[in-house]
């Protein structure tokens, strides 16, 4: 879900940026932990984020239509029609 994941990634960055903390490599991960300022808001700006696109998810999968689809088992003995062999 695009939206649900831009919508989390704005939040993160958002906080992020009120937070002040700061990264000193290109890359992230745990590789990249040690160089991270405020490690720990950081952590919570993260966290934010993936609540916010959990939550967004849900919200949109909930709106979408749900179609009953009923089928009755075959028969016991009924064989699948297969096409014929030209």
């Amino acid at each position: 879900m695009i939206p649900a994941g831009l919508a989390g990634g704005a939040v993160s960055g958002a906080l992020v940026m009120v937070f002040g903390t700061t990264i000193t490599v290109p890359y992230g991960g745990l590789l990249a932990i040690g160089q991270v300022g405020k490690p720990l808001l950081f952590a919570l700006a993260v966290t934010a984020g993936v609540l916010v696109t959990a939550a967004a998810t849900v919200a949109l999968k909930s709106l979408r239509p749900t179609t009953a689809t009923t089928t009755s088992p075959a028969p016991a003995g009924a064989r699948r029609k297969t096409p014929a062999a030209a």
